[in-house]
């Protein structure tokens, strides 16, 4: 711990340090002895570019192309030979602003006799492709044979808060991963 911190703090120091230098460096010319006829202080070699604006949810969405093939979540889904349906999604934000996470439940409906399927068959994705996988949060797998009869298999997610667009990813050994597209709004 000691060392991140002493290494977060020369990081910064560093970067003072460099920021000093490239003030002092380009920004005292006044644009008397240059040539500029502007009546301007700096010519465009000294301009730092500003970083591109972040992209909003809809439009990393509509960029996303396993989103745009992706199911929906109002419709049953194959994979593995076998038919699930997203039933509900519950979602817990986390209280800690330090980590802005939230927590997702996926109730997924499947035919209880089978009892194959597990909390690893799920994963998650959001719209900058980032994978996050299924958690165990209180040290139980809601599918397969730990499936309570008459209910739905759950599965569990730890994702950041800033979105609300995901893919419920199924996968199955020797069989092509199924997408399903569902929006946290909507539940």
């Amino acid at each position: 711990m000691v060392k991140k911190i002493a290494a977060l703090l020369l990081g910064m120091l560093l970067l003072f340090a460099l920021a000093a230098c490239g003030g002092a460096a380009g920004g005292t010319d006044d644009g008397a002895n240059n040539g500029d006829t502007n009546g301007g202080g700096n010519n465009n070699e000294d301009i730092t570019p500003l970083p591109p604006a972040e992209k909003t949810e809809e439009e990393l969405l509509a960029e996303n192309p396993l989103f745009s093939s992706a199911l929906p979540a109002d419709q049953p889904f194959t994979a593995g030979g076998i038919t699930f349906e997203i039933t509900v999604v519950t979602v817990n934000p986390s209280p800690n602003e330090d980590n802005p996470t939230k927590t997702i439940k996926v109730f997924v409906d499947y035919p209880y006799e089978i009892k194959t399927v597990a909390h690893t068959n799920f994963s998650v994705c959001d719209v900058e492709n980032a994978e996050y996988e299924s958690v165990l949060p209180d040290g139980l797998d809601y599918m397969g044979q730990y499936r309570e009869e008459g209910k739905d298999g759950r599965v569990t997610f730890i994702v950041p808060r800033k979105y609300d667009h995901y893919l419920l990813k199924a996968e199955f050994p020797d069989e092509d991963a199924v997408y399903v597209h569902f929006n946290l709004n909507d539940y």
